[in-house]
């Protein structure tokens, strides 16, 4: 799990909201956020409008996306959203789907919505809703944040995470 201190420190966020957000870019639903942190649903909720509105993103995907990247993940290069868009190449050959759902799951780890997905790899919005189902299945999460977290784990663009950290050599 991203360190709450550490998002604290990075984005113009509160320590409680740090927390917050360290724990949905863990891939927690709001009611398993609010019983480890000891606060209501409804306070969960309000957390995350606020770290919505000062981050300026959309969505739970988004900030979790900002939130590895903030912590070194990537350089901010992407255009639309300031965050870039994962290697599907990359998901596709760590993870147990299709080339297609990874082109998929890298657009949604960058805080893009269905609509957006849709029109960047010229499909339906039914289609990229059926894609990511089986990432879903697939990865065994629950949700699009979940997803974008293990899409970043999984490839080593979070912090002390993924598969290609590479030993030191001698």
């Amino acid at each position: 799990m991203l360190s709450a201190e550490a998002l604290a420190a990075a984005l113009p966020i509160t320590p409680r909201e740090a927390e917050v957000l360290a724990h949905v870019a863990a891939g927690m639903t709001n009611l398993q956020v609010a019983r480890e942190l000891s606060i209501s649903v409804r306070t969960v909720i309000k957390h995350l409008e606020h770290v919505y509105r000062k981050l300026g993103v959309p969505s739970r995907a988004a900030a979790t996306a900002l939130a590895f990247q903030a912590l070194g993940a990537k350089e901010t290069q992407g255009a639309g959203t300031g965050l870039d868009v994962l290697s599907a190449e990359a998901l596709a050959a760590a993870l147990p789907i299709t080339p297609r759902e990874a082109e998929v799951l890298a657009h949604v780890a960058a805080g893009m919505t269905n609509l957006q997905v849709a029109r960047e790899l010229s499909i339906s919005v039914r289609t990229v809703i059926k894609h990511l189902e089986h990432v879903y299945r697939k990865l065994g999460v629950p949700s699009r944040a979940a997803a974008s977290a293990l899409a970043f784990q999984t490839i080593g663009e979070g912090p002390g995470h993924g598969a290609t950290d590479a030993p030191e050599g001698p």
